[in-house]
């Protein structure tokens, strides 16, 4: 019996150590950098202004390699996106008529979205080199049409809306060489 804790305990002090230095070795390193560049509605190809997927939430993001000792980004992965915000189309009913309140055809939702990307996105990327990462949500799994119109909604939406970040997470592991 002693024979066999013997063998035991080194075996899993050697893979739990293998694990930590697998883990730290695969996150995301310091010289990695993450800017948000901002927000835009792009309209989808093959569907109709009648649909809630007629518009697509854009969130830009930018990741650099900011490497000092010339690493070589070449895969990003297991990016881990989630967000909170208020969507706010300014004009709902598009009228030219000059109102006293300036907010009386605004409308706004508290929206919410989280995602878990797992399939690589592979490449090179060399220090000073820059990814346009883009994540994309249909407005229908955000936010209710006004008045039960996606026509209405997303012709507004197209022309005026604002959209602000209450919060965001985005994370992500890299794998990288020299």
């Amino acid at each position: 019996m002693k024979k066999e804790t013997r063998f035991v305990l080194p075996a899993l002090l050697l893979a739990a150590a293998l694990f930590i230095f697998a883990g730290e070795a695969a996150a995301k390193p310091d010289w990695v950098t993450v800017k948000y560049t901002g927000t835009a509605l792009r309209r989808q190809q093959n569907s109709r202004d009648t649909s809630g997927n007629y518009l697509l939430l854009v969130h830009k993001f930018d990741i650099v390699n900011s490497s000092k000792n010339g690493d070589i980004l070449t895969a990003i992965y297991d990016r881990k996106i989630s967000w909170a915000g208020k969507f706010t189309i300014t004009d709902i009913d598009m009228d030219d008529d000059e109102e006293e309140d300036d907010n009386a055809d605004s409308v706004t939702w508290n929206v919410k979205f989280s995602i878990n990307g797992t399939n690589p996105i592979k490449g090179e990327w060399y220090p000073g080199q820059v990814y346009k990462y883009e994540q994309t949500t249909p407005l229908s799994r955000l936010i209710r049409p006004y008045e039960d119109d996606w026509k209405l909604t997303n012709r507004a939406a197209f022309k005026n809306f604002n959209f602000k970040f209450e919060k965001l997470s985005f994370d992500f592991q890299v794998a990288s060489h020299r």
